[in-house]
């Protein structure tokens, strides 16, 4: 039998929620992929788990087996996860501000995980990432240096702070070309404390 761990937890989230939509959102997965992964797993049982309409989705006789059996060892095996796991640290690296709202990601991602989140300031040019200090990087720009694989979190917009005197200040929108004679100000952090 070709069967992960990763069917049978979207096997469990699907019959839980009651439906493909809901167990997607509750895995952060496409409905697409869910499906796959049902399909999949309901090709290597040579079963059906689910009857499914346009309007429900329900557990045959086979899937309600299946989910008596394995409901407690999917539970069982999280805890023991989650136990090994307490008191360990995703050591996340960055070299700029931090996205606003991220200090909650990680505290649900602690939560749900039992892996605590710790932010590390790096400034090197792959924020730690280069020198072993953290797990996963925060980079700005690209292309990302090989060895690396990055997913794009969101863009964000850049502000030049001149004196009020100076004529670029009466604009609202200026191209880096015509920053690049001016003088930059960079502050290292860790000299103000």
């Amino acid at each position: 039998m070709n069967i992960d761990l990763r069917h049978l937890r979207c096997f469990l989230a699907v019959a839980e929620e009651g439906g493909f939509t809901a167990a997607g959102r509750r895995l952060h997965l496409a409905q697409p992929t869910l499906t796959r992964n049902i399909r999949t797993l309901e090709e290597s049982l040579g079963v059906r788990l689910f009857e499914r309409t346009t309007r429900r989705t329900e557990l045959t006789n086979k899937g309600t087996t299946l989910l008596r059996a394995v409901a407690p060892l999917l539970r069982q095996l999280e805890s023991a996860l989650k136990d090994v796991q307490k008191g360990e640290k995703l050591r996340i690296g960055f070299s700029w501000g931090l996205p606003e709202g991220l200090s909650r990601i990680a505290a649900r991602f602690g939560e749900a995980t039992g892996v605590g989140v710790e932010f590390t300031r790096c400034e090197t040019p792959q924020a730690g990432l280069d020198t072993g200090q953290v797990h996963l990087g925060l980079l700005r720009g690209a292309p990302l240096p090989k060895g690396l694989r990055g997913v794009l979190l969101y863009e964000e917009s850049r502000i030049a702070a001149v004196p009020a005197s100076w004529q670029l200040a009466e604009r609202t929108r200026l191209e880096w070309a015509e920053l690049a004679s001016l003088p930059l100000v960079i502050t290292d952090l860790g000299s103000l404390g």
